[in-house]
């Protein structure tokens, strides 16, 4: 009797750690993307091009005698948010 009891107790801890390591891995995958998307945006933000456009679009900033048409969509000046 001792030695079911220890199987099934072994048989359940199993399975508690192989949903822990499903729970994980999404976590991790979740996590790399995330990294992915942040050393995409430090790529763009080394770009003194794209500061100039991002800074426009965030802000709203013009140049003399520039007239602005915002776009709600392009709101975020090309950096990626992660939500």
């Amino acid at each position: 009797m001792l030695p079911t009891i220890n199987l099934v107790k072994s048989y359940q801890t199993l399975q508690s750690r192989r949903t822990l390591q499903v729970k994980y891995d999404k976590k991790s995958a979740q996590l790399d993307q995330q990294l992915v998307i942040k050393k995409a945006n430090i790529t763009k933000l080394q770009d003194p091009l794209f500061i100039e456009k991002y800074a426009r679009a965030k802000f709203s900033y013009s140049k003399q005698d520039e007239k602005v048409f915002p776009i709600p969509d392009l709101s975020d000046g090309g950096v990626t948010d992660i939500k």
